[in-house]
Order: C-alpha cells, then structure tokens, then sequence
C-alpha cells in the first residue's frame, strides 16, 4: 500500500472541490443533455417494479459522483507511481462509459448497447475498485456504493431490454 506523500498541489482543497465538482457537474450534465429526466419515450417503457421513483435517481447520483471525485482526488494526491497511474487511467475510462450511457440510452434510446454499456461500465468499476485498493482502502470502498448501484442499473437495463421489444 502507498502512503501518501508531499502534496501534489499547494491548492489540495482547491483541487479536491474542483474534482468533486466536476464529476457531479459532468455527470449532471451527461444525464441533462440526453433528456433523461423528461423523456416521454422513457415512461412508454415497461420497467421493473424495483425501479426507483425518478426523484431517486437526482438524489444517488450525485452522491455516487461526489464520492467518485473524493476517491480519485486520493489516489491523485499520492506520489508517482504505474499502479497510481493505470488506477487513474481506469477511473478516467469508466467515467467516460458513464457518461456515455445516459446519451446512449435516453438519447439514442439505443437500449442493447446502453445495456452493453452498463455491463461493461460495472466491470470498469470493480477493476478500479480493485486497483485503487492496492493504493488506498479508503479510496476503493467511497467506490463500493458506485459498484453496487452499477450493477443495479445493469438489472434495470437488462429488464427494459428484456420486456421491450424493439
């Protein structure tokens, strides 16, 4: 396990709320810009009865991104290092499925790849859970919540995918 060094910034509050921010900021306008609160296609759809009232959805995810900019912002701050390093580049590349999946799936309403995509989103999350692990417990587990809300959005996917047709 890596301790964390010097700081890798004079401004570590700065680039901590700039991280955090960002995710949330990002993340808020991945699901904007695709709709994904108002989309009259969504609640033609037959969805599972565990699926949560929308409000829901504009409560966990912000959290879940806030926590994801924390947990980054940790590894970020320790010193140079290849496993540091392949952590932040996994972080970056799920986020960016993440981000991807609300366009795909409101906004094309292209279910089987945002279905693909939240199967491979989950997959990216528990190998950066993994990752970050070997370089901070705490970082990892602010991820744990992330993982097990991906996996849930994998079922609720899958159950659009399965109950309708076309």
């Amino acid at each position: 396990m890596i301790n964390a060094g010097a700081p890798r910034s004079r401004r570590p509050r700065m680039v901590l709320a700039l991280a955090v921010a960002g995710c949330v900021i990002l993340g808020g306008l991945s699901g904007l810009l695709s709709g994904s609160g108002t989309s009259s296609w969504y609640d033609s759809l037959e969805t599972s009865s565990l699926t949560p009232a929308p409000w829901v959805f504009g409560v966990i995810w912000p959290v879940l991104y806030a926590l994801m900019g924390l947990s980054a912002w940790i590894i970020w701050r320790l010193p140079d290092d290849p496993a540091r390093t392949h952590g932040l580049a996994l972080f970056v590349v799920q986020f960016v499925v993440n981000l991807a999946w609300s366009p795909v799936f409101f906004g094309a309403q292209l279910v089987g790849l945002a279905l693909m995509l939240a199967g491979l989103l989950f997959v990216l999350v528990a190998l950066t859970i993994w990752r970050f692990y070997g370089l901070s417990r705490f970082a990892a587990v602010l991820l744990l919540p992330y993982l097990i809300w991906s996996g849930f959005a994998f079922y609720l996917t899958f159950f659009i995918w399965m109950n309708n047709p076309s």
